[in-house]
């Protein structure tokens, strides 16, 4: 099941191009929809599943730890400031699960300027 949901992710993220800061936008692209949604999607199902499973038995969270830890290693050699990729990233994960948990994520009047915020705070930390 983590091979599954995070190869999706890894298919998204390797549409990115070779401009300092593009990996981190196809970070924020694969993990935040462009639309406000709720987190009812079959993906997001699957995702909640995974994590159920990984709460009962934590040590299924080896692969994924994995995973994140070369996100990571790839956005801190994204061409920008690492601690700008890496405060980006902390906040779009932090997004996805207040999202997948019900926890206060932004509603639809707040969904796309938060989302456009994220995205110009990219191009900022690309042009410094």
């Amino acid at each position: 099941m983590a091979d599954r949901l995070t190869t999706a992710f890894e298919d998204a993220l390797a549409q990115a191009g070779t401009l300092p800061g593009d990996f981190l936008r196809a970070y924020v692209e694969a993990t935040i929809p462009e639309r406000h949604t709720t987190a009812t999607v079959p993906a997001d199902r699957v995702t909640v599943a995974l994590l159920a499973v990984m709460l009962v038995d934590p040590t299924q969270l080896k692969p994924l730890r994995e995973r994140f830890a070369a996100w990571q290693a790839r956005l801190a050699d994204d061409g920008i400031d690492p601690a700008a990729a890496t405060a980006i990233r902390m906040a779009v994960d932090g997004w996805w699960a207040a999202r997948l948990l019900g926890l206060g994520s932004p509603g639809p009047d707040l969904h796309d300027g938060t989302r456009r915020y994220l995205m110009e705070a990219i191009d900022h930390a690309a042009r410094d």
